[in-house]
């Protein structure tokens, strides 16, 4: 085996600093870090075969063959750890490092707006935002340098009178907001209400709302990129469609509506959306589809099956999304990524669900930023909620 073959099969093992809650064993410190396939073989014979055949000198960068060996041995018992701590649920292998629950939301003291918290969720950067079935948005923002449990709560937005379905979807980028109310009041149609951090990044304010005249659909999904908000809208002309404002906070702002590029492989398109620097995720009624982001030329050979799909959303070029099971439970998040470059993206993982709730919560919100996922469960529809960060 040659010199680049040999780095390749041990770099797959390497173990860096980081925190791991673990259930029932002693806490370790570690990060997994794998190959560019989002797997780890550990085990795998070639794999150790590749470690038996590597030279010293040929890994002087990483350290000596033993080091390695080493480093592999605690790599597959701190897995072995996290895969027998379900009970408390604190660990999970997610789109190739280990990730550990950071912090616990909860509906604030005294709170009369908590039906349904956790049922949509936003994050950017440092702030989480936590959407409820009672028609608010609560806001909170995690210091500088410190951790998720340290975040305080910033804001609390409420619908205005009569607008109804508030918070039906969310989305957050650099400061801005998208709150979206799918048949605002009944009265047949969306909007999408976008709300912009104040010049002392204290408070968010209302600056705009779009959607006057779109169907009552309009608003289902939504997602930034950047400064520009897509809007998804899955019943226009009976095909579904994605308006595109590339400034939506400008002074008379005028979408691209994209209609179903692909109507025959696509029902409900823009029912749920999630997009990447690159793509743009579509779930439609049985499948998600990737397209371009500025032309919506669908990627070949870029097809999920999205059966039961809830939410999604995109941890680097690794598509997260909430799957339920065959009762109607949501009992998992699936990760998609392709296992070859330029190739299809296809299951790499399956994170069982929920992490600290009884087998009949419900997960709802789904949202990431980075490294970081944040996870809302319910218990059911109508009561409060909680949202877990992993990192």
């Amino acid at each position: 085996m040659g010199r680049g073959g040999a780095v390749a099969a041990v770099v797959a093992l390497l173990v860096v600093a980081g925190c791991v809650v673990c259930h029932g064993a002693t806490a370790r410190q570690g990060r997994i870090y794998v190959g560019h396939d989002g797997a780890l073989n550990l085990g795998d014979p070639e794999l150790d075969t590749a470690l038996n055949q590597v030279q010293v000198n040929d890994v002087d960068v990483l350290g000596t063959l033993n080091e390695l060996k080493t480093l592999a041995n605690t790599a597959s018992s701190l897995l072995t750890e996290v895969q027998t701590a379900t009970a408390a649920g604190q660990a999970r292998l997610i789109d190739a490092a280990l990730f550990r629950v950071t912090a616990d939301v909860g509906p604030l003291p005294n709170a009369t707006e908590t039906l349904g918290f956790a049922r949509r969720l936003a994050l950017d950067k440092r702030e989480l935002v936590i959407g409820t079935r009672n028609d608010s948005v609560d806001i909170f923002l995690r210091p500088a340098n410190d951790e998720w449990s340290a975040m305080t709560h910033l804001q609390t937005l409420i619908a205005t009178p009569n607008l109804g379905n508030y918070a039906r979807s969310l989305a957050l980028s650099n400061g801005v907001l998208a709150v979206a109310a799918v048949d605002a009041g009944g009265a047949g149609r969306g909007v999408v209400l976008v709300y912009r951090r104040d010049e002392l990044g204290s408070f968010f304010a209302l600056r705009t709302t779009l959607g006057h005249g779109a169907s009552s659909t309009f608003g289902t999904g939504i997602a930034f990129l950047g400064a520009a908000l897509y809007v998804g809208d899955p019943t226009w002309n009976s095909i579904g469609a994605i308006y595109t404002y590339t400034d939506p906070l400008g002074a008379s702002p005028q979408p691209n509506v994209t209609g179903n590029p692909s109507p025959n492989n696509c029902e409900f398109f823009g029912r749920r959306i999630a997009v990447a620097k690159d793509r743009i995720a579509s779930l439609c009624i049985d499948r998600i589809l990737l397209f371009n982001p500025t032309t919506f030329v669908p990627l070949p050979g870029q097809e999920m099956m999205g059966t039961r799909v809830r939410e999604m959303a995109w941890l680097g070029t690794t598509l997260a999304a909430i799957r339920q099971n065959e009762d109607g439970e949501d009992q998992r998040i699936t990760l998609y990524a392709p296992t070859v470059v330029g190739g299809p993206y296809l299951i790499i993982n399956q994170i069982p669900l929920p992490f600290n709730t009884t087998t009949s919560s419900m997960t709802r919100g789904l949202a990431a930023s980075g490294t970081t996922l944040a996870v809302g469960f319910l218990k059911d529809a109508m009561t409060p909620g909680h949202v877990y960060l992993l990192q």
